[in-house]
């Protein structure tokens, strides 16, 4: 019996990296997955910017593959948004879309793939890459074909034009809809060989209707674990810290912050009573964000943070006012893992089954978030159970699988 372990092919859009991106930490999430059985090589599609990798990194080989996207078929895609229904014949109006590699990019890559006998799984992540994954498929059609589509995009997408359209861009959010239409016609009529396809949150499994497979599974959204979390404290005289982490060119993200600056904060300045500071903390930021944040008082903006270990170190409570996204909330994990008390909407901790009042406290309004904060700096055992009880949920996770 042969002891050479056999390959898996991850096709995504994104590099796996652990402290990346919410899609880039899934794709890690998977690859972490797969190594562990299989020689991993990793495929990325599109065309964006070549990133380092970690020192320890555990795919046997990272490809690049050139697959065209609607940005760069921009009378193509404004075609689309007239006549949403072009989506069905040609996928190419369609935002994000990866369509087939061409013959000599695919040609030159495919050399450097393993045999056709040694691949026995492929991958593929985000529904977006399908046509991609069907042309692997037909390079190895012995190997088990699944679709991680994480989010149910067309839910997603017509969320964030909501947002969109909250914040006053009626353009953009008309545009995210149409996208969001083509992404449900394309669900519902798509078929497809997947042996299984994937979704992050069960509610979204409830929702998909779809030809691509007969198999629907949910794959919760995990995070690394930290090295070391450190204690909850809430020491009664000092500057309160609270914490906000998300990518800010990301509509629901940028809504949060501004909510938090213009809402939140002056609710919470009437009633806490002592100093705070809000840590604002992710990349993307447009400039106007960006000169906004650095002129509030009590707000600390964090564009580039090396490692976010040392502000959650440093935070008292993470806040999470998201109103719009999809999938599970990776931020929210994140202040699990790192045993931080959490004050979040509903929406927010959508996707896995953490509970209100056990894990986290539950709040919707401005007025409902400065409760919940004054609260956990009044009662410090408060924080420690809800921050004990959200790491245990993380640790759990990792047991699951």
């Amino acid at each position: 019996m042969s002891s050479v372990r056999p390959v898996a092919l991850l096709v995504t859009p994104v590099l796996p990296q652990p402290g990346g991106s919410g899609p880039a930490l899934r794709a890690w999430d998977w690859l972490l997955d797969l190594a562990r059985s299989h020689r991993v090589h990793v495929v990325v599609t599109g065309d964006l910017p070549a990133q380092p990798l970690p020192l320890v990194y555990p795919a046997e080989a990272v490809h690049r593959l050139s697959a065209g996207t609607a940005r760069h078929r921009s009378g193509l895609r404004a075609l689309g948004y007239l006549f949403p229904l072009l989506c069905l014949p040609y996928r190419g109006v369609v935002a994000d879309w990866r369509m087939r590699a061409g013959r000599r990019a695919f040609a030159q890559l495919r050399p450097l793939l393993p045999g056709r006998a040694e691949v026995a799984r492929i991958v593929a992540f985000r529904f977006y890459v399908h046509d991609v994954a069907l042309q692997f498929a037909g390079c190895f059609p012995e190997a088990a074909l699944e679709l991680d589509m994480d989010d149910l995009e067309s839910q997603t997408r017509m969320s964030v034009a909501g947002a969109l359209w909250r914040m006053g861009r009626y353009g953009q959010a008309f545009r995210c809809a149409v996208t969001a239409l083509q992404y449900a016609l394309l669900e519902m009529r798509l078929t497809g060989p997947y042996d299984k396809v994937w979704l992050a949150a069960d509610e979204d499994r409830q929702h998909l209707r779809t030809r691509l497979s007969n198999v629907i599974g949910v794959r919760p959204n995990r995070i690394p674990l930290p090295d070391s979390s450190g204690e909850t404290f809430m020491p009664p005289a000092a500057v309160l810290r609270l914490l906000f982490v998300g990518t800010l060119n990301y509509p629901p993200n940028e809504e949060a912050v501004l909510a938090l600056v213009n809402l939140h904060l002056p609710a919470l300045r009437r009633r806490l009573g002592r100093s705070l500071c809000l840590c604002i903390a992710g990349r993307g930021a447009s400039a106007s964000l960006a000169e906004m944040l650095r002129r509030v008082s009590d707000v600390k903006f964090v564009p580039d943070a090396p490692d976010l270990a040392d502000l959650y170190a440093e935070a008292h409570v993470v806040v999470v006012p998201l109103k719009a996204g999809g999938g599970s909330k990776l931020k929210t994990l994140g202040a699990f893992a790192h045993r931080r008390a959490v004050v979040s909407t509903a929406h927010g901790a959508r996707g896995f089954d953490a509970r209100a009042g056990e894990h986290y406290l539950l709040a919707e309004t401005p007025d409902e978030f400065a409760e919940a904060i004054c609260r956990l700096a009044n009662e410090p055992s408060l924080a420690r159970q809800l921050a004990s009880a959200g790491e245990a949920f993380c640790i759990a996770l990792h047991r699951e699988r």
